[in-house]
């Protein structure tokens, strides 16, 4: 596998993934609706970044769908940088590798080549780090890890399940980039139709309840234009001027169906 990370001299300066400040982005796909709204804080850069995909037919049968989210530590270009290049990169790295290594096996080879590309590079370029997650749905299944202080939920039924995030201990990483081995968090659980993952940074969980994430969520009928403005109604009421604010949601509606390779 040829690593876009091995191949990255300078960061880049922005990228077509990461959503503009104060846009709302969403689209319904046969399986799943994915939408997301990223606020920065007044006057300064904004340390969030999040993306998502759904790659063809085949791919999708192999790698499935993947989102990711990060929060910039440092406030300055470094952070903005760190958090944008983790979101965007893990992705393509991820549907990268090969198609005989399992979702986990793809998820450790990459998380540890991002870590390290990070790490060497914050060496000499200065602090190059950020917390972050990320979710892969693949049939049936969702895997989820964590590095610091992004948050993953999931909503069923109406109810609040945290997921991924048990205590961290000295041995778990705080972000990614900081040590030249990273320990992440990891979790896999079994989906069920109208399940809705809900990535988050701390702008956004910190001023909102799980309680009105759930209320919100569960009202939203099953299209993408609804669970759009729900995801903007509600990173906007969490948006402040002093913090950045990110919120992604993913919306389950039935289990994936086997594919063919020219599809």
């Amino acid at each position: 596998m040829t690593s876009v990370i091995d191949q990255l001299i300078e960061p880049p300066q922005r990228t077509i993934h990461i959503p503009a400040l104060d846009k709302a982005c969403g689209h319904t796909q046969q399986n799943e609706i994915i939408a997301g709204l990223s606020l920065g804080k007044k006057g300064g850069l904004n340390m969030n970044a999040f993306a998502a995909i759904k790659p063809k037919s085949w791919t999708q049968h192999y790698k499935g769908i993947v989102a990711t989210i990060a929060d910039g530590i440092n406030n300055n270009l470094a952070g903005q940088q760190a958090s944008q290049l983790s979101a965007t990169h893990f992705i393509t790295d991820y549907l990268d590798t090969p198609e005989s290594w399992t979702v986990e096996q793809s998820i450790d080879r990459v998380i540890t080549a991002l870590n390290t590309w990070l790490f060497r590079y914050g060496a000499v370029k200065g602090h190059y780090t950020t917390h972050f997650s990320s979710l892969v749905l693949h049939q049936g299944q969702a895997h989820i890890i964590h590095l610091g202080h992004c948050q993953i939920g999931l909503i069923r039924d109406g109810n609040w399940i945290p997921v991924g995030q048990t205590p961290l201990t000295t041995e778990h990483s705080q972000s990614l980039g900081s040590r030249d081995r990273c320990a992440y968090q990891y979790e896999s659980l079994a989906t069920q139709p109208g399940d809705v993952f809900v990535m988050s940074t701390p702008g956004f969980y910190t001023r909102v309840s799980q309680s009105e994430v759930c209320r919100q969520v569960t009202l939203a009928r099953s299209n993408g234009s609804e669970l759009t403005d729900t995801a903007a109604q509600l990173c906007r009421s969490s948006h402040a001027s002093y913090q950045d604010s990110s919120l992604l949601l993913l919306k389950v509606l039935q289990e994936p169906s086997q594919c063919n390779k020219d599809s």
